[in-house]
């Protein structure tokens, strides 16, 4: 630092700097996570006491920057504009500047003015440590120690392990349990949880009235069921960023969309349903076409798995975005570290060095995409397809002979015949249009080959080297392919030899040592049954993440999990079968006082149901929810459950981002939840909300239903999983006797109605013709919500039972779980 003794501080002896006052957590999290791993890497060469000290300044302690230099103190806790530390920082005085040899983050120098305003807390840890010792000692953070087997207390009245775990920490804190909810509020709970959908009238009859063991019965029914898949399946989908389109691409040289990336969205789905054992679900989708990994399938049908890497953004095809995508996703899904941190430096807060991430690197960036696989994955209708598409391709390939004629032309002949630059260009904008609409055939056509989005290694793999500031053009060390040095257990690390090395780096991530693996995928899964996760960052495990409340529990479940065949099934029954899960949701002011956001589970949280949840259960209330398995993406505007709707990271549809839909650009383990009008607006005004309430109260049974109770039992049952109380009774009756019944429907009458009514049923005449289902079924359903039987249903007045079906869905029971 030039010239710091001229510039030190005089007059501050009576300062006190937080060293020997009390140091509030806070304080200390921010100081060891923003400021000592800034000091350690970029000052105590030249300012520490282990080392020889220039112009008289030591920042390894608090002693050192309160007696400062020659002069005086580096700082005055509370006044950074004051201090001589942030004046040299900031690099407003050319004569003082540190560190001298570059200018540090903006967001860095914030944290020291921060810092400073705080009270410059600074703990006396005794020995100063270098950067390389702290990142040594960060090493010792819990997630990063194998989970050992805890044995479970012993506490009375409790027989279930998670039972014992919670009761524990329970009972420390001065906590009471919750009492258990009622049948019908847990039989909503568990289809939500497990289905993502509410149970029908006949299935709440059903489990109500059983006799036994009716809550195991019932798990093992739901989780056998097919709607299981499709709820824990867009759950995953999330975690790994899943979208049907590329994001930015290169202009017309590469087409926007994932023609197959369904095929991907199928595969996880299957994978919950049949209780793929994790290790294996990880192995597939880093590796399954590696012969060394065994599959208990066609390994043909599982390349899709493969979707994992392939399906991120394309950065407009920026090759080496891409990469630190997939290093992000992959480290983030399945051990909560971000990875991504260390590509221009070694990360700031995790032991993870930049050698690591270009290890991680070098295996990513020997891989090749072809445009399709070698051999479909489903081969039906090939024939019918081949015929579409080659009619499609005929007259375009003669326009393109007939134009690459023309532009063999001598320039003076392509003048004559008026082949300027600028209607040249707009040829090749209408030619490229032309061949992405061809190439939409193996996106929609029925009759398409069903191939998946792989990777395969390179014939010969490449050695990488670190891009130092993550430079391609500035290669600094080797950077040889092999897994994390963080949770490689003190082992020595082995370099991956067999291609770029995916099997292996696969094989590390599953394996049972490996300290994150289960409990990240434990974690996952118990934020979605309780809303609140053991710890609070599910993609970050690292330094900074929060320690778990519970660590003990996690610990146990995750060595459950691997001990039990790496089941997701069993998990869930092991957690749902706990009377922690099975307990009310009601607020008790006394635990309140003493634990206010439940981190120790004295209660279950009311948990509010995502986007998909809402639409399905609209759906399937008026039983009009497609349950078809698998298939192409489609619109919202069809019948069938979210997680089939198409997925635009370009465009996002309104509707999906106005409901807090996962980012589908990067790895969300936990969704945002906004409260905007949008949302009741369309829960208010929506045709599709409006079209379902209409058919839920022209339910043949409905209508027969001649007494208001047993009308009102029927929409409580139906909407709510619930019999109204006495109260909603005779508010209901209230208004049902007030309200004038002003009739069903708006009928056909007029000549404009009747001369709509047979345009539109001409045009899906001619798509039946030509025989594309995919949009014949498209149109039907769009059709549907402005006709019905002969009428235009969504703007037909609501009657008065329709009014009040509709206002019992606009309430806010209809979009949380108690």
């Amino acid at each position: 630092m030039k010239k710091l003794t001229r510039f030190l501080l005089a007059g501050s002896a009576g300062i006190a700097l937080c060293a020997n006052a009390a140091i509030s957590k806070d304080q200390l999290i921010f100081f060891e996570t923003k400021i000592r791993p800034v000091l350690a890497n970029n000052c105590f060469k030249c300012h520490s006491a282990s080392q020889k000290v220039k112009g008289g300044l030591t920042v390894d302690s608090a002693s050192g920057l309160l007696d400062g230099g020659d002069s005086g103190p580096a700082i005055r806790p509370g006044d950074p504009q004051g201090s001589l530390l942030y004046r040299a920082l900031t690099y407003k005085d050319p004569d003082v500047e540190m560190p001298p040899n570059a200018k540090l983050p903006d967001d860095v120098i914030a944290n020291f003015e921060q810092w400073i305003r705080m009270g410059a807390a600074y703990p006396n840890t005794g020995k100063v440590k270098t950067g390389k010792e702290v990142m040594e000692d960060r090493k010792n953070h819990w997630a990063f120690k194998k989970p050992r087997k805890p044995s479970v207390p012993s506490v009375k009245g409790a027989w279930h392990p998670i039972d014992r775990f919670v009761q524990k920490k329970l009972r420390e804190k001065g906590l009471k349990q919750s009492p258990p909810a009622d049948r019908r509020t847990l039989i909503r709970r568990t289809f939500f949880d497990l289905v993502g959908l509410p149970p029908s009238a006949n299935q709440l009859e059903d489990y109500v009235s059983r006799k036994g063991d009716w809550y195991g019965r019932m798990l093992d029914e739901l989780l056998g069921s097919d709607r299981y898949g499709e709820r824990w399946a867009r759950h995953w989908l999330d975690v790994m960023r899943y979208s049907d389109s590329k994001g930015s691409v290169n202009g017309n040289r590469d087409m926007p969309d994932y023609n197959f990336a369904y095929t991907y969205r199928d595969y996880v789905i299957e994978a919950f349903n049949r209780d793929k054992p994790y290790d294996q679900f990880i192995m597939e989708q880093l590796a399954v076409n590696y012969e060394e990994l065994k599959v208990n399938a066609n390994r043909k049908q599982l390349l899709p798995a493969l979707g994992f890497i392939t399906l991120g953004q394309r950065f407009g095809n920026n090759r080496h975005d891409i990469i630190d995508d997939r290093i992000d996703t992959t480290s983030k899904a399945f051990l909560g570290l971000t990875v991504a941190c260390a590509r221009c430096h070694d990360h700031k807060f995790d032991p993870i060095p930049t050698q690591d991430y270009y290890s991680w690197y070098s295996i990513f960036a020997n891989l090749r995409e072809p445009k399709d696989t070698e051999e479909p994955v489903i081969e039906e209708g090939k024939a019918r397809f081949l015929n579409d598409y080659r009619s499609m391709l005929a007259p375009l390939m003669a326009e393109y002979k007939r134009l690459d004629g023309l532009l063999k032309l001598p320039g003076k002949e392509k003048k004559r015949r008026g082949l300027t630059r600028e209607k040249i260009r707009d040829i090749s904008r209408d030619f490229g249009r032309n061949i992405r609409k061809i190439n939409d055939l193996r996106n929609v056509h029925p009759g398409t080959d069903v191939r998946a989005h792989v990777v395969y290694d390179q014939q010969k793999p490449r050695e990488y080297k670190v891009f130092n500031l993550g430079d391609p053009k500035s290669p600094g060390i080797d950077a040889p392919r092999r897994f994390l040095d963080v949770l490689s257990q003190g082992k020595k690390r082995k370099t991956y030899e067999n291609g770029s090395g995916r099997y292996e780096l696969a094989r590390d991530i599953a394996s049972k040592d490996n300290p994150l693996t289960a409990r990240v995928m434990v974690n996952r899964i118990w934020k979605h049954h309780f809303d609140s996760p053991f710890v609070l960052t599910p993609d970050d495990f690292g330094v900074q993440s929060e320690d778990p409340v519970n660590q003990e529990l996690l610990d146990h479940l995750a060595v459950y999990f691997m001990e039990n065949g790496w089941s997701i099934k069993k998990l869930h029954r092991y957690i749902m079968t706990s009377n922690t899960y099975k307990q009310q949701s009601a607020y008790n002011a006394r635990n309140s006082n003493i634990d206010p956001n439940n981190r120790y589970y004295w209660k279950q949280n009311v948990k509010r149901l995502e986007f998909e949840a809402i639409r399905d259960s609209i759906l399937h209330i008026g039983e009009f929810l497609d349950n078809r398995l698998y298939g192409l993406p489609g619109s919202l505007n069809t019948s069938r459950r979210s997680i089939y709707a198409r997925v635009d990271r370009r465009n996002l549809e309104e509707t999906m981002f106005h409901f807090d839909f996962a980012n589908p650009s990067m790895a969300t383990g936990i969704r945002q939840q906004t409260t905007v009008p949008l949302q009741a607006l369309f829960m208010m005004n929506s045709p599709f909300v409006i079209e379902q309430v209409k058919r839920l109260c022209d339910m043949r049974k409905f209508k027969k239903m001649e007494t208001t109770n047993k009308r009102l039992d029927f929409l409580y049952e139906r909407i709510y999983q619930r019999m109204p109380t006495s109260a909603e009774r005779m508010v209901a009756a209230l208004f049902i006797e007030a309200s004038p019944d002003d009739g069903y429907t708006v009928q056909l009458r007029n000549k404009e109605n009747i001369k709509n009514a047979k345009t539109s049923i001409a045009k899906a005449k001619n798509l039946q013709k030509k025989n594309d289902e995919g949009k014949v079924r498209e149109f039907s359903n769009q059709l549907r919500s402005g006709m019905s039987g002969g009428r235009f249903v969504a703007r037909a007045p609501l009657i008065r039972w329709e009014k009040l079906a509709h206002s019992m869905m606009m309430a806010n029971e209809m979009f949380y779980v108690h």
